[in-house]
Order: C-alpha cells, then structure tokens, then sequence
C-alpha cells in the first residue's frame, strides 16, 4: 500500500517534466526566451567593416509603420516587412546562400544559419516577394525524428490551440496546420525518409480572402 503514493509522486514528477519540455520548445520556437537578440556579431558572422561615422544602422519600423505592417509571423517578424526592416529587429540574420524559391515567387533572401530548438540544429529562412517578407520558415538541418514533431506539435497547440487538421504517419509523410486568430497560418511537415521537419508560417489564408 505504501508503493501507492510514491507512484502517484512519481507520475505527477513524470507529467511534470513532460509539460516543462514542450514549454521549452515553445519557448525556443517563439521567441520567449528572448536569447540571441542582440547586435553583437556572431562568432560566425562577418563583421562589417565600414566605421561607426559612415556605416548607417537600420531602422527599427517605428509604432507608424507597425499599423501598415500585417500581423507577427514569428517572434518580432512582421508579414510584409523588408529586408531592412527584418535586419533591424534581427541583427543576427544574413543573405541567404541557398536563396530558395516558392511556387508563388517568394525567393529566401535572407536566413538565420543556425536556431537550436531541443536536441536539433535549426535554420530560419525569411522569404521575400516584391521586397517584402511572405514567409518564414523553420527547417531541421538533419536529424528529425516524429517524436520531434510531436513535440513541435504540442508547442504549437499552446500557441495557437488546437489544429485545423493533422495527419501523423510514422512511416510516411506527417502534417499539421494551424490558424490563429489574426489570419497566421501555420504548417509543420515532417517526412523522415528525406530528413525534412518544417514549421512554414504564412498569411496565405488572409491574403486571399481580403481578394474576395
């Protein structure tokens, strides 16, 4: 009888750190954690040679150009906003090597390399279409598993709720997608078999109804 409540004590520890987890990766994923925000040059990243006399900071969109901007895509990135502006509130963003393009057009102007969510290595593409920012994109630099997915998964329905749909296939291809409340749409992929886990937030929805 004695064994019963160190069970209890011991499920109780068990929920705990699960809900703790998928905390965290809400966490990473949305920014909360507010690490990796500042100016400061990356070890990685060049660092621009021009002088503090010549070289021209760029300008964080002021409370004006927030209300011609759309909603938040992902943590202080804004729909709609240009490679400038993307600078600006993300000092550590760089020209995209790979330079990706949708079927819209949108083409992955500019990335963050590396974002480290759980145990996985993470870039964050930023794409741009007419000068202005479409989409972001979370993709896995290798190594994705479904548990990931379903940890992403639960992170997401903290954010947003629950999911418009999902289809989890442990030997194929698994999706989920989300629609908050301000007309962000949220994709996550997951295909082991080609080492692809993709979190896609768009304002695809929006932008199409607003034509009807």
């Amino acid at each position: 009888m004695a064994s019963i409540p160190i069970n209890g004590r011991k499920l109780e520890e068990r929920e705990r750190k699960r809900l703790i987890g998928i905390a965290r990766v809400e966490a990473m994923v949305f920014g909360l954690f507010k690490k990796g925000t500042s100016g400061a040059a990356k070890p990685d990243q060049p660092v621009s040679s021009s002088s503090p006399a010549t070289a021209l900071a760029p300008t964080i969109p002021d409370e004006t150009r927030l209300t011609q901007l759309g909603p938040v895509l992902w943590q202080n990135v804004r729909y709609g906003m240009t490679a400038a502006e993307v600078k600006a509130v993300r000092p550590e963003v760089r020209s995209s090597v790979k330079a990706d393009k949708l079927h819209d057009g949108s083409t992955a102007d500019l990335s963050i390399p590396h974002l480290k969510l759980g145990s996985h290595d993470y870039s964050v593409e930023f794409y741009f279409k007419g000068g202005t920012l479409t989409q972001v994109t979370i993709a896995t630099n290798g190594g994705p598993t479904l548990g990931d997915f379903r940890d992403i998964s639960n992170a997401l329905r903290l954010r947003y709720g629950a999911e418009v749909e999902m289809d989890e296939s442990p030997d194929s291809f698994s999706t989920a997608e989300w629609l908050s409340s301000d007309g962000i749409n949220v994709n996550l992929v997951f295909h082991a078999g080609i080492d692809c886990l993709n979190v896609n937030f768009q304002h695809r929805y929006a932008s199409a109804a607003s034509q009807l």
